[in-house]
């Protein structure tokens, strides 16, 4: 509105001079005459008047482009300033860390050269030692000291990576990280139509114990991501109860469940075009994919590397997540053997598999053994917090005589 408004002034200027050059050069042609601009009649005069018009036109749009000009610099200069105000923002958003950020960090710095003054000391004070006994004794003492330093070094790491609400941070990131996740899994298992998806087959039947089962069905998952195919698990007659997987955790798929078509059995060469898979034993996969674990997905790595320091165990965690989700029936019978027992946190699980693994797959452990990573939990945990928690254990066994325990 401002531009038409310059420019209709602009034309009525333009108008005015032009009239008023009329009536003065109509009144003084002698004038001109006289001082040799050579107007001499009216087709001079007209054709003069010609040119002044198109000269002043010339200038309204050299005006008009200038003003354009002008216009596009006025916008560099806004961009320029808005860039300037971010870079602003960022100075201010610079990370100071806090008294307490900044407190643990020196104190993890001096803990780490006093232990190895300590450590130092203590091997110089054994060379001097020729008494068994005293050696012993003063090894003892080296051990015990050793540990409760090394103790409060992991505990003041742990510190300094919740201060200035970095465990917040790191939370927060990893738990929307795991609902993009989840969220791939559940559209890979319910895709639109599933009778032209592509599929894989998995069979629950391979002849091993709960845990060794379950590492078939994640390897199998894992493969149907990567080669973006649902999943189906076939699980009639399982083991572990005749109805199947589904008898304690919800279907992989609410609409893919099961598959009554043809498949081939994997082959590396010629898996692409296969309507379904059917997927071998791991074992019997000679030359495994690179995407198998100890794989993570490339477009999860760059965060998961920032956020947890070993990505598989994170990206392991969500594909059990999705695979062993309590159905209704199997998470009320947890629920109240959960307040039947009153389990409180913090508690170390303890796994003491005995039975047909001693002699053939493992060997002998003593529950002592076990006890002292028990211990070892509870004296960082305490020293994390600044406080003695109740110290309990959930122990799971096969071993049906307690006191080999």
């Amino acid at each position: 509105m401002k531009n038409i408004i310059k420019y209709f002034l602009l034309t009525i200027i333009a108008l005015w001079l032009l009239g008023f050059l009329y009536i003065f050069f109509g009144n003084s042609r002698k004038v001109f005459h006289q001082n040799g601009i050579g107007i001499n009649n009216d087709n001079e005069f007209e054709s003069w008047l010609e040119n002044a018009e198109r000269e002043i036109l010339n200038l309204q749009s050299k005006n008009r482009q200038n003003e354009k000009i002008i216009q596009e610099l006025r916008q560099k200069a806004h961009q320029y300033e808005s860039e300037l105000d971010k870079l602003k923002s960022n100075e201010a958003q610079i990370f100071y860390p806090s008294f307490e950020f900044e407190e643990t960090r020196r104190k993890i710095f001096h803990d780490i050269k006093d232990v190895s003054y300590f450590i130092n000391t203590k091997i110089e004070e054994l060379k001097n030692l020729k008494d068994p006994i005293k050696f012993n004794t003063h090894l003892d003492l080296i051990e015990k000291n050793f540990q409760e330093r090394i103790n409060v070094l992991i505990a003041s790491s742990y510190n300094l990576s919740v201060t200035d609400k970095l465990g917040e941070w790191r939370k927060s990131d990893s738990e929307k990280l795991a609902n993009e996740v989840q969220k791939r899994f559940n559209q890979l298992q319910n895709p639109a139509d599933c009778g032209s998806t592509k599929k894989i087959i998995c069979d629950m039947g391979k002849s091993c114990g709960f845990g060794c089962q379950m590492h078939h069905v994640m390897y199998c998952f894992i493969t149907s991501f990567f080669t973006n195919r649902t999943m189906i698990l076939q699980s009639h007659g399982w083991r572990y109860n005749e109805k199947g997987y589904e008898a304690y955790f919800k279907p992989l798929s609410e609409k893919c469940t099961t598959f009554d078509g043809s498949y081939v059995t994997w082959n590396e060469n010629n898996n692409d075009n296969a309507e379904a898979i059917k997927m071998p034993i791991i074992d019997a996969i000679i030359n495994k994919p690179a995407y198998l674990p100890l794989s993570v997905p490339k477009e999860y790595l760059d965060r998961l590397k920032k956020l947890h320091g070993d990505p598989f165990v994170w990206w392991s965690g969500q594909v059990l997540s999705y695979l062993m989700r309590f159905n209704s029936n199997f998470e009320e019978i947890v629920s109240k053997h959960t307040k039947d027992i009153k389990f409180k946190s913090p508690c170390v699980g303890v796994h003491v598999r005995r039975t047909d693994k001693i002699g053939t797959e493992a060997s002998f452990h003593s529950i002592d053994e076990y006890m002292k990573h028990v211990k070892h939990f509870f004296d960082i945990y305490d020293l994390e917090h600044g406080q003695t928690v109740i110290r309990s254990v959930y122990l799971a066994t096969d071993e049906p005589n307690k006191h080999f325990l």
